[in-house]
């Protein structure tokens, strides 16, 4: 990345959305669980960029481990 780039400390709902690559029912399912936590500024909806980047790495560890279970159970049937 070129140091005149800077990742935003904030995003609003549209932008977490394309991010997550999911729809805004989902994000609002998300909230509604506590896997992620808005940030309000008057009235806007705010994600940190950093809570968005874990949540898609914690995701992604738990696609592959669900992926292992499953490679492994066939393997032994």
């Amino acid at each position: 990345m070129d140091k005149s780039e800077t990742l935003p400390l904030l995003v609003g709902i549209d932008e977490s959305c394309r991010l997550l690559s999911i729809q805004r029912t989902c994000l609002y399912d998300l909230i509604n669980e506590g896997r992620l936590r808005p940030v309000k500024l008057g009235r806007r909806t705010l994600f940190r960029y950093s809570d968005l980047v874990a949540f898609a790495d914690e995701a992604g560890r738990a696609a592959k481990a669900v992926a292992t279970a499953m490679n492994r159970a066939e393997a032994q049937a």
